[in-house]
C-alpha cells in the first residue's frame, strides 16, 4: 500500500495570497521607472508617465489619475513641482506654479463656467491680495502669465 504524500500546493497558494496584493499594487509597464523615461502604474487606476530619478517622478511628466483628472508638468522627488496644470474631470482646471506638491506661487484656476482666479497660491490655498480684486489681478499682466501657461500645457492634454 502506498502512502499519498501531502501536497504542498495549499501552501503555494496561501503565500500567493499574501503577496499578490504588494505586487497587484504598483508597476512598472514600460521603460525605465528607476532612472529613466517610463509609464509607472498603480493598481488603483492611477498611471504616471514621464521621467523618474530614484524610482521616484522627477523631472516633466503626466499623471492620469482614476478619475479622469490629470496633472501635466514637473515632478522633484515623487511630487509636482515648478511649472504645471491640472485639469479636473468636471471641466476646472489650474495652471501655475507647484511647491512639494502643493500650489504654491503665481498661478491661474478656470472653473468650467469659465470664472477665472489669477492671483498667488499659498500651500494650496488662494491668497486674496488686499489692494487688488480679480480684475485688477488681470490689469497688472497677470493675464499674460497665465496665457503663457495655456499656451504650454492646453495642447498637452488629451
Amino acid at each position: 500500500m502506498s502512502k499519498s504524500r501531502p501536497s504542498i500546493f495549499p501552501l503555494f497558494f496561501f503565500v500567493f495570497l499574501l503577496v499578490s496584493p504588494t505586487l497587484a499594487h504598483a508597476v512598472c509597464i514600460s521603460g525605465d521607472c528607476k532612472n529613466g523615461y517610463g509609464i509607472f502604474s498603480w493598481a488603483n487606476g492611477d498611471e504616471h508617465e514621464g521621467d523618474f530619478k530614484n524610482g521616484k517622478a522627477d523631472g516633466q511628466g503626466t499623471r492620469k489619475y482614476w478619475d479622469r483628472d490629470r496633472y501635466i508638468g514637473g515632478y522633484k522627488d515623487g511630487q509636482k513641482n515648478g511649472h504645471g496644470a491640472y485639469y479636473w474631470a468636471n471641466g476646472d482646471r489650474f495652471v501655475g506654479e507647484y511647491k512639494d506638491g502643493k500650489r504654491n506661487g503665481r498661478g491661474a484656476k478656470t472653473y468650467a463656467d469659465g470664472t477665472r482666479w489669477i492671483g498667488t497660491w499659498i500651500n494650496d490655498k488662494r491668497v486674496w491680495q488686499p489692494k487688488k480684486d480679480c480684475a485688477q489681478l488681470v490689469e497688472y499682466g497677470d493675464d499674460e502669465l497665465y496665457k503663457d501657461f495655456e499656451k504650454t500645457f492646453d495642447k498637452q492634454v488629451l
